[in-house]
This record gives C-alpha cells, sequence and structure tokens, in this order.
C-alpha cells in the first residue's frame, strides 16, 4: 500500500485537497470498532477527535505502540476513499487533518504488522457553519479641495489648513465641517455656488455631505473702516448777565473720519447752577454742526467755567470755557441842597443803573474822611468851611463789578442871614 511515511511524534496537517489514494485490496482486512479507540492484537492503539478550524471540519489522529505499522483515514465510512495514508515504520504518528467537510464522518485506522489486523475508528466532524464572509471591499474615498476665491481668509476642517493644505480625502458619506475665517480688515462674503461645490448658500460653518469629488470656495470682502469722527468748538463763549436772563452759544462741528455717518448726540459738563442749554441739530450724522444756546439767569455767579462736550457713541470730547460776566452798571452822583450854607447839612446821593445788588458804597472827597470811609448812600456832612467842594463814589454789586461816579461839586456859601454890615 503507497502512502507517506512519517516518523515518531511527528505532526502532520494534510489539506483535503492534497490527500488522495484509491488502494482498496487492503481495505478489506479492515475491521471495525465502535468502541472508543482502536486497539489491534499486537498491541498498537490510537484515538482521534473531530473539530472545527476557520468554519471548516478538522481531525487529528495520534497512534502508539504501531512498531513499524501502518495508520490511515477514510472519508465517511471505513470503506470510503483513502485521503490519507502513514508508511511503515516508527512508534506513534500525530496526524492533524484541516479543510474537511463538516457533519462528515471520516473513519481513522492502524494496523498490527505481526498479525495483519487493523482496527478502525469513525466519528462524524462538527456542524461548522457556513465559512466567513469576505471581507468588504475597501470604502469609496473622494476628494475636497477648498480654495480662497478672493479676499483673505482661511478654511480649515478636517485635514484641511487653507491657504497652505487645501486638499483632503474621505470616505464616500462622510459629514465634513468647514469654517471659513476672515484675515483682519476682511468679512465673509459667501462660498462660492458651482457645480460640485458643497457649501454655495451656507454661512461662514459650513455642513456637507461628501458622496463625490467636491469644490469649497470662499469669497471675502475688505471690511469698510469702522465709524469714527472728532468735535470741535467755536471757542470761548462770553455772558453779561442782566437783571434777567442772558444768552450765548457755541458751535459744535462733528467731523466725519473714517467710516459710514452715523447719528450722534452731545451731552454737557461743567455748567454753573441754574444755567440751562438747548442744542439744536442734537443728534445730526456727521460732518454737520450743532448750536448750544446757553440761558444763565442773573442769580449765576460770575467767573469762568470749563465745558466739555461729550459725542455718544465712541465718547468724543472737545472743551471751551463759558464766561460769565457781571452786569455793567453806571453811577451818578448829586448833593442836596446845592448850594449850600456853610453849617447846613448837605446829602450825597449816588444813583446807580444796572449791575446786581446789594451794593456796596464808599465816599471819598473834599473834607470827608478817608478811614473809615463813609459806606451809606445817601452819605450827608456838614461842612465847615466855606467854597467849592467835591464829593465821589465808589460802588461794588454782588458779582464784584465797581463802578464810580464822576467828582460831583457843591459851593458852600455864607449864609445872608449872618452876614455883618
Amino acid at each position: 500500500m503507497g502512502g507517506l511515511l512519517v516518523s515518531l511524534g511527528v505532526l502532520v496537517s494534510v489539506n483535503l485537497a492534497l490527500a488522495q489514494s484509491s488502494d482498496t485490496s487492503q481495505i478489506s482486512q479492515w475491521t471495525e470498532d465502535a468502541g472508543a479507540g482502536i486497539s489491534v492484537p499486537a498491541c498498537a492503539s490510537g484515538s482521534m477527535s473531530t473539530s472545527c478550524s476557520g468554519g471548516q471540519g478538522a481531525l487529528t489522529f495520534n497512534t502508539y505502540n504501531l512498531h513499524g505499522g501502518q495508520a490511515s483515514v477514510f472519508a465517511d465510512f471505513w470503506g470510503g476513499p483513502l485521503i490519507w495514508e502513514s508508511g511503515f515504520g516508527g512508534e506513534g504518528y500525530s496526524i492533524t487533518l484541516t479543510g474537511l467537510d463538516s457533519n462528515r464522518t471520516y473513519c481513522a485506522g492502524a494496523n498490527d504488522p505481526f498479525g495483519g489486523q487493523y482496527g478502525v475508528e469513525c466519528k462524524p466532524t462538527p456542524d461548522c457553519g457556513a465559512p466567513p464572509p469576505p471581507p468588504p471591499p475597501p470604502p469609496i474615498n473622494y476628494n475636497v479641495a477648498a480654495s480662497i476665491d478672493s479676499g483673505s481668509g482661511t478654511i480649515t476642517g478636517p485635514g484641511i489648513s487653507c491657504p497652505g493644505d487645501c486638499s483632503e480625502s474621505y470616505p464616500d458619506g462622510t459629514w465634513v465641517t468647514l469654517i471659513a475665517t476672515p484675515s483682519a480688515g476682511y468679512f465673509f462674503t459667501s462660498w462660492v455656488s458651482s457645480a460640485g461645490s458643497i457649501c454655495g448658500g451656507q454661512g461662514s460653518t459650513c455642513s456637507a455631505l461628501i458622496d463625490g469629488d467636491k469644490t469649497a470656495g470662499v469669497n471675502f470682502s475688505v471690511s469698510p473702516p469702522p465709524f469714527n469722527y472728532s468735535l470741535s468748538n467755536s471757542g470761548t463763549s462770553n455772558v453779561t448777565k442782566t437783571s434777567g436772563d442772558a444768552f450765548t452759544t457755541n458751535t459744535i462741528t462733528k467731523t466725519l473720519t473714517t467710516g459710514a455717518a452715523e447719528s450722534v448726540t452731545l451731552s454737557l459738563s461743567g455748567m454753573p447752577a441754574g444755567v440751562s442749554t438747548n442744542i439744536s441739530n442734537q443728534g445730526c450724522s456727521p460732518t454737520c454742526t450743532s448750536v448750544i444756546t446757553f440761558t444763565v439767569p442773573s442769580s449765576t455767579l460770575v467767573g469762568t467755567y470749563p465745558i466739555t462736550v461729550t459725542g455718544s457713541p465712541l465718547g468724543r470730547q472737545t472743551n471751551f470755557n463759558l464766561v460769565v460776566s457781571g452786569n455793567p452798571f453806571t453811577v451818578s452822583c448829586s448833593a442836596s441842597p446845592s448850594p449850600a450854607f456853610l453849617g447846613q447839612t448837605v446829602t450825597w446821593t449816588a444813583v446807580i443803573s444796572g449791575g446786581s445788588p446789594p451794593f456796596t458804597y464808599s465816599w471819598s472827597g473834599t473834607n470827608i474822611p478817608a478811614s473809615p470811609a463813609p459806606n451809606t448812600n445817601p452819605f450827608s456832612i456838614v461842612y465847615s468851611t466855606i467854597g467849592q467842594k467835591t464829593a465821589t463814589v465808589t460802588v461794588t454789586d454782588t458779582d464784584s463789578v465797581v463802578a464810580s461816579c464822576p467828582a460831583a461839586i457843591v459851593q458852600i456859601k455864607f449864609d445872608p442871614r449872618f452876614e455883618e454890615f
């Protein structure tokens, strides 16, 4: 019987497709042992086991004490096709067959070289199920090409940082998010809408399904300069108080420096108590002018007031002085009686036109004491000598405005009733 000679203890794996034999003359000498294992009179023995390997049947056959005998494996039953056969010699074999059918009976046997007898064992392979399916085909990849079509900025996304790295491949069916970010001085305008574009019509953040080769072009535009303006004024605003309200104005010019015009409103700080304002053309958009009218009551203290005008928005400012001057006045002086007789009381009276009361007085003149100077109005004096006498008064109002009368004259004469003849 032809076959493969295997040395003691050697493990042999034989694929079903490689096992072949059709020598049936020897098969008639085999006897089947329905029990576990194989036993022949010359002490040869063996055992077989079946299992699954990779979705197909597998068989392991171990023999012992062959003393140069043979071991063989058959399909279906001991009289079926020979799929493996040992050679002569050796004390034992260990054979593993793979690639067998599942749910099929296989038989293994060994002979006694002295008596020419065989022992046989048959076992089915397990149900090993269907072989595993072939691996799925590799996914189809598509390319996305990003581009900055106008202006300046970037496109970023998985595997994309454009300009620089503007192309990436994605598996079919992938959702990709791309973000368009303008550079300083630019703003996002639009994604390019064209055949194969994935972002047309979306905002600066684009999400798209990749189902073919795609493009993603973006447009950026130059940002207009931000709105800005300056404020200027017409200089110092002077006002002189009167007995009623006094008025003065200041013209504020709003000049557009950059950007598109916007409405600018004005507010003021630093005004004296009691002074009110009105602003014409208040919310005009630069370049334009607004006029501030100050209403100054007579009770306003004389002084110089720093005024700050602030524009909203942006808080631009301009500064000027509001100068409040006192109410000017005039003083005239007269004596009564005039002329007067020696020893007669002469009353000097100051008449004030304008100014802001209360007033203070300081009289001076011929025979009028200087320290302290008389400070009443009217002021009376008796002259002790004859001749021309003069008097004047310095008047100060509540705003410290000062005025004096021209020197007035009175003639002092002898009383004819006292003349000697």
